[in-house]
């Protein structure tokens, strides 16, 4: 069991899959699921196509398989897993596919508690659990697999586990890839109104801490980790894979790109376009949003130069 998720692992052997690409495995390895070489989850299958990446999955402790091409891979750590195809990326998508079946949520029991307040026009699927006092509202969704804590308020026509938009493109043409992920929210945390928490693509979970506000219109995109006391106000967009600590403060109108770090006590506010990590308590503004006193600064120096 991963710290990031509820989820159960199996673990693979690429001989055991069907797969289409033509490949030579220069050494076999055992993986529980596909993910980008950055990956923070134990015993991960990646692809790379640059040498930049290449070393940044060798030197993945939770890299344990390597799909590459046979140019890069001398790049490749020899305690890795190796696979040597003309097309890493064809390949690696192949088998994230492949793990549908095992990892489907598909007919698996879904658990309700006696004292959840669910609205009739709401829509459940497979394998949910849904905790102690959470009331979900009218026409919701909440999609299979997904994992609800306890005094949780969903309020109405809300998405929880939606699919993201996967920009996945071989040979100029788009590759089809299939979800497997799951959502978590935790105890006490609110999602209001026309608000989208997607699930990932990867078989892991779109995590939302304890406590956290996320308000109407908000789209939590594919992958993310929001942490416990979290302030996410109308109409922010949050990109996949971005990692937010405690107590952040997203204004409205927010966006922030993919796999950015936000670390605890940090404010992005009212508008701003975040494109780079946030160290703790900074606060920032604009787009491209900048530190906010240095800006604030700016702009006073620059109103007094035009009187």
């Amino acid at each position: 069991m991963n710290n990031r998720t509820n989820l159960e692992y199996t673990k693979f052997k690429v001989l055991e899959l069907e797969l289409h690409s033509e490949f030579e495995i220069i050494r076999d390895g055992e993986f529980v699921l596909t993910h980008y070489a950055t990956s923070d989850v134990k015993s991960s299958l990646c692809f790379v196509e640059n040498e930049g990446y290449a070393i940044k999955a060798s030197k993945n402790e939770n890299i344990s398989v390597i799909i590459t091409t046979p140019e890069l891979g001398v790049h490749i750590d020899s305690n890795k897993g190796l696979i040597l195809t003309e097309k890493p990326k064809r390949l690696f998508f192949e088998i994230h596919n492949q793990l549908s079946k095992p990892y489907s949520f598909d007919k698996k029991e879904t658990l309700i508690a006696k004292s959840a307040d669910i609205a009739s026009t709401a829509i459940i699927g497979d394998g949910v659990i849904i905790g102690e006092r959470t009331k979900v509202g009218e026409y919701t969704v909440i999609e299979d697999g997904s994992i609800i804590g306890d005094d949780v308020l969903i309020e109405n026509h809300v998405t929880i586990g939606g699919r993201g938009m996967h920009n996945t493109k071989i040979d100029n043409t788009f590759f089809h890839v299939l979800d497997l992920g799951n959502v978590i929210i935790k105890d006490k945390a609110e999602i209001l109104s026309q608000a989208v928490i997607q699930k990932p693509y990867f078989y892991h979970s779109t995590i939302i801490g304890k406590e956290t506000r996320i308000s109407v219109g908000c789209n939590i995109g594919h992958g993310c980790l929001v942490g416990d006391r979290c302030l996410i106000a109308g109409h922010s967009i949050i990109a996949g894979y971005c990692k937010i600590g405690k107590d952040v403060w997203i204004g409205p109108n927010c966006t922030i790109t993919h796999m950015i770090n936000i670390d605890d006590y940090s404010n992005v506010l009212l508008g701003s376009v975040l494109i780079e990590d946030l160290k703790k308590s900074e606060i920032v503004s604009g787009n491209f949003a900048l530190d906010h006193a240095k800006k604030l600064k700016s702009y006073i120096r620059e109103k007094r130069e035009k009187k």
